[in-house]
């Protein structure tokens, strides 16, 4: 089976012989879909491809789709939803921050049915925001649900209170992020098996994605083995065939090591709210000097902005100008891989 290596069956050894794995894998394919993420998205792997913007390119999405998971499209252009439908006719999301009534109609009559939203918390305890008509938090989830999409809420810097409140205002799935992920990485330094094991004792009924450091089989059984029906992952896919980072930006994945990462904080609304890991260059050097110098926010936010413009040089390739980000676990990542190979090796952690 050319989806498993040595490597993964020897991970997967520590709980069951390979001879044993091996048969059920090939008999989750076939079987309908059992776990509820499964079910709610109407794939066949709980695992969905985060929101990368430049990155998630046509071939990435549909990739992940192929694969039995969910794609996710970074929509900037509603052109692009028939880019990958050109390549799949699996489910797939679109990533949109707009609500407004003209692109919830040309999506329905695009025929997406999946949006996948996010909310950024603050230390105000904002359980979302809204500037220039980019807006997310629970009115968002709200109109995309009173417009029959189906909702994935990523959660940043998440909170207990942040959850029950995005549960309440109707999605149907929450990605609450983990220290460790990569990209728009949170300022709450609480890991991914915590915060799951927390909201599902305070009261979140509804399935919850790991996110934050979910780059391969153990990494979402950890996640698994404390409530978590699946996994949204980001850094991992960015080193796949299919990805739209450029080549040098994936060699760098692959080479670097946590211990190499310096933190660079991006901010918004006046406040720093994510804090990227990323390689050192001379713009993450002065962003953190400016940082612990005491810098206002809207004079880093002047200096850097937010971290978009790491997708965008990490697509373009201008890497040297901006840098590139990635998830803590990098360590973990060792080789560019087709996207499939990801789906199959982190659904297997949760019996798919």
């Amino acid at each position: 089976m050319s989806s498993i290596t040595r490597r993964s069956l020897l991970r997967i050894g520590s709980m069951a012989t390979a001879a044993a794995v091996l048969p059920t894998i090939s008999a989750h394919a076939e079987e309908p879909a059992k776990n509820r993420v499964c079910q709610i998205l109407g794939i066949q792997k709980p695992v969905v491809q985060a929101i990368m913007f430049d990155m998630t390119n046509a071939e990435l999405v549909a990739a992940v789709s192929e694969a039995g998971g969910l794609g996710v499209l970074s929509m900037t252009t509603i052109d692009q939803v028939a880019e990958v439908q050109a390549l799949t006719s699996k489910p797939f999301a679109v990533s949109s921050f707009l609500t407004d009534e003209d692109t919830a109609a040309a999506l329905k009559d695009a025929g997406v049915k999946i949006i996948c939203a996010g909310t950024v918390q603050f230390p105000t305890h904002d359980y979302g925001f809204e500037i220039e008509g980019f807006s997310a938090g629970p009115d968002s989830i709200a109109f995309w649900k009173d417009h029959g999409f189906t909702v994935l809420c990523k959660q940043l810097n998440a909170t207990l209170e942040g959850a029950l409140a995005i549960q309440d205002a109707g999605a149907d799935i929450l990605i609450p992020v983990g220290f460790g992920a990569g990209g728009c990485a949170p300022y709450n330094t609480t890991a991914a098996p915590q915060l799951i094991s927390e909201f599902k004792a305070g009261g979140v009924e509804i399935p919850m994605l790991a996110a934050g450091g979910i780059v391969n089989y153990d990494t979402a059984a950890a996640c698994a083995a404390v409530g978590a029906e699946g996994a949204y992952c980001g850094t991992r896919f960015l080193a796949t065939d299919e990805s739209n980072c450029c080549d040098a930006a994936k060699k760098i994945i692959v080479q670097t090591h946590s211990e190499d990462l310096v933190t660079m904080p991006t901010s918004l609304k006046g406040e720093v709210y994510s804090l990227v890991p990323c390689i050192k260059n001379d713009l993450s050097e002065k962003a953190i000097d400016m940082w612990r110098s005491g810098a206002t926010y809207d004079e880093i936010t002047q200096f850097n902005g937010t971290n978009a413009q790491f997708w965008a040089s990490m697509s373009a390739g201008n890497i040297d100008e901006w840098g590139v980000g990635m998830d803590r676990a990098v360590n973990l990542i060792t080789s560019i891989r087709p996207a499939a190979d990801i789906v199959n090796e982190i659904a297997g952690a949760f019996g798919c």
